[in-house]
């Protein structure tokens, strides 16, 4: 009986099967393509933390900038003459006794 000799598969598959470029073997892909997904995460993550502060940032910040709003709306109230002085005063003092 002989001994058949099976060819083996072109260059992109390796020795090992099609899997072998991608794990310990020659070039180590494996190991660069792992990198490259942890990076992929890591630049989501950052992403999605951004999109969440600035969002929370235009809807809390009403509170933190509110006050120098109102104090906006109140300067040109006082300067339409939609306000008088003493109410302006009066409404100034309760709005940076809030901060």
């Amino acid at each position: 009986m002989q001994h058949v000799r099976v060819p083996q598969p072109p260059f992109p598959f390796g020795p090992r099967g099609p899997m072998h470029f991608f794990g310990t073997g020659p070039g180590g892909g494996g190991q660069a393509f792992g990198l490259f997904v942890i990076l992929i995460v890591a630049a989501l993550v950052v992403l999605a933390v951004l999109m969440f502060a600035r969002r929370h940032e235009r809807e809390g910040g009403k509170n933190s900038h509110g006050s120098s709003d109102a104090l906006r709306i109140l300067n040109e109230r006082l300067a339409r003459g939609d306000i008088d002085p003493e109410d302006y005063s009066a409404r100034r003092s309760l709005l940076t006794s809030q901060t």
